[in-house]
């Protein structure tokens, strides 16, 4: 992203700034909020990455094998148990629905194009 943007004011032509002055002063502008949004950019993910360089320096053994834990159990639950347990939600709900109404499995079989309907 900062090398996209950094690339892109390379390839900033204004040359036809050059004999209009309120487009100069334009430009200028544009170019001073540009530098200072950057800079800006720059300082937070140097103290963004300072931030987290403190906190992993201060963990203790004890605490990173239970932080390490903790974003296992996280990572299972939003990856695999999650959408698991939703998709088979999802077919229990499909199944019970067919097996309890006749009309209703009739109707799904026919929208889906598994059963052709009698004439």
């Amino acid at each position: 992203f900062v090398l996209y943007g950094l690339n892109s004011l390379r390839k900033q032509n204004f040359k036809s700034a050059r004999s209009n002055v309120g487009l100069q002063l334009k430009v200028k502008e544009w170019r001073v909020r540009n530098a200072l949004f950057w800079a800006i950019v720059v300082l937070v993910l140097v103290i963004s990455t300072y931030i987290i360089m403190v906190f992993f320096a201060t963990v203790t053994q004890a605490d990173s094998d239970t932080w390490a834990a903790a974003a296992l159990v996280v990572i299972l639950e939003e990856f695999f148990f999650g959408p698991f347990l939703v998709s088979a939600g999802f077919a229990l709900l499909a199944t019970f629905t067919m097996e309890g109404d006749t009309t209703i499995a009739q109707s799904l079989r026919t929208a889906t194009g598994t059963v052709q309907k009698s004439p």
